[in-house]
């Protein structure tokens, strides 16, 4: 019963220690540029833009409603 209470520590040790490498790596992964995917699915979105700074000249396009023939 002993060695088999040991054999359970130490398999519990193992995955401890497995789940910390885990959790480094998906850290490591969840920063990198790579996997933003929302950036390429929809780059119009989620582009890089330039900051717009107060002596910047700005030119909204904003749709404007056309109103249907009564």
């Amino acid at each position: 019963m002993k060695k088999e209470v040991e054999i359970h520590q130490n398999e519990v040790k193992l995955l401890e220690t497995n789940n910390a490498k885990l959790e480094v790596e998906i850290r490591k992964l969840l920063g990198s540029e790579a996997l933003d995917t929302q950036a390429e699915i929809f780059p119009e979105v989620f582009g890089k833009r330039e900051k717009c700074t107060p002596d910047m000249e700005l030119h909204l396009d904003i749709p404007t409603h056309d109103w249907l023939p009564i």
